[in-house]
Formats: C-alpha cells, sequence, structure tokens
C-alpha cells in the first residue's frame, strides 16, 4: 500500500511548511515523521495541532514531555483557530490537483518539488518567502535562475566563515523584523475592512444558538 496521508507542520514565525507523506496516522508513524523534523530544525517550544487521538496518545504525550514541547490543541470544531495550517492545507491540495492527471497519481513523489515551488515565493502579508524568513537569504531555484540569466550579474567574491555567519544572522534578524512590521500592517488593513460590515451580536445566558460545523471532504 502505498501513501495515502499527509503530516502538515507551518512554522508560525516564517510561515516555513514541511509536508510529510505517510502510509498511515498511527503515533508511532506520526511521531517518527515528527522526529525527523525537528532533528533538521531543532525541537520547537509550543505545538498547535487538532484534537486527533494519534497526537493526544500516550506515545505522544511521552514524546513532547521528553522533547520539551508545550502542546496545545485548537479549538473544537473550529479549525480556524490553526488557520496557518487550513490555509496551506487548502494550497497543497490545490497544486496537487492542478497536476496533470499522470502526475496526480505521483503526489508522493512530487511533493518535495511542491514544497520548493512554496517555499521560494513571497507571502504576501510578509513581503519575504518562507526560505527567506527562515535561513536568512533567498534560495537558488527556478525563479533565480531566471534571474541570473537575465542579469549575467558576477559571482560575489568569498568570505570568511566568520564574516558569514555574522551577516546571514543580522540578515535573518532583519527580514524577520520587516516581515513581522508588513504583517503587522497587514493585519490592521484586514480588521479594517473587517470592521466596515461587522456587527456586535450578544448572547444571553441559556439563549439557544445554532452551530455551524464545517466539514471538508478528506480525499483529494
Amino acid at each position: 500500500m502505498g501513501n495515502r496521508f499527509i503530516l502538515i507542520l507551518v512554522d508560525h514565525a516564517t510561515r516555513y511548511p514541511e509536508a510529510i507523506q505517510l502510509r498511515s496516522i498511527t503515533s508511532p508513524v506520526v511521531g517518527r515523521a515528527l522526529m525527523g523534523v525537528f532533528t533538521r530544525m531543532g525541537f520547537p517550544k509550543e505545538v498547535l495541532s487538532d484534537r486527533g487521538t494519534n497526537f493526544i496518545s500516550t506515545y505522544m504525550k511521552s514524546l513532547w514531555k521528553e522533547c520539551g514541547v508545550t502542546y496545545k490543541f485548537t479549538t473544537p470544531y473550529h479549525p480556524q483557530s490553526n488557520g496557518l495550517v487550513e490555509r496551506f492545507n487548502r494550497t497543497l491540495k490545490g497544486m496537487i490537483m492542478g497536476l496533470s492527471e499522470p502526475l496526480r497519481l505521483e503526489w508522493d513523489i512530487l511533493l518535495p518539488c511542491l514544497l520548493f515551488a512554496y517555499r521560494e515565493v513571497p507571502q504576501k502579508g510578509l513581503g519575504f518567502s518562507p526560505f527567506e524568513l527562515m535561513y536568512g537569504h533567498p534560495v537558488r531555484g527556478p525563479l533565480s535562475l531566471v534571474k541570473e540569466a537575465l542579469e549575467k550579474a558576477p559571482s560575489k567574491p568569498p568570505q570568511d566563515v566568520f564574516s558569514y555567519m555574522l551577516a546571514l544572522r543580522n540578515q535573518t534578524a532583519r527580514f524577520r523584523g520587516l516581515a513581522q512590521e508588513n504583517l503587522e500592517a497587514s493585519q490592521e488593513d484586514m480588521k479594517w475592512w473587517y470592521n466596515q460590515n461587522a456587527t456586535l451580536v450578544e448572547f444571553q445566558p441559556g439563549q439557544k444558538v445554532w452551530a455551524m460545523v464545517p466539514v471538508e471532504p478528506r480525499a483529494l
């Protein structure tokens, strides 16, 4: 049996996504996939996810504890409380569905390429790509190759390791600071537009209300 599931992780600060193809979603399988990411990127301080049984099992609770991770749940029936992941889910699904039929059947093989394409494109609200915010410099991908061919820019002179690391640290901090400013400005704009048509609704204790529970199809 081939891969049927995708485990999605998104870093809140940089919007940098990880997507791991899985054959099953049992706690041990998910745990091994998470450790594969943690051993490359480092252990996060906090993890936010839905209340799936594979995330709240005894096995996973032990993993969170050993890794020093504070685990938080999304609000029941309200996936928007983990909006970054939900939006990336929709984007990735759209990218897969946009493939031609033969390629769509090999989505798990092409998944790294789809991730690469997403990571190198600047985010609208941040002004930088997820790769830039994570690593402090643009990734050399297809867009860079086109730019290099057009500009025919000469190669930069080599730097010693200390100078390179110092410049990289400063540039990463500057990128993330600018991204935060762009995000806050974008959020203020969205808040203003939302408030133009928003209506305050107050409910009384014991009052009955309708609750809409959105259900998305699982299959691609």
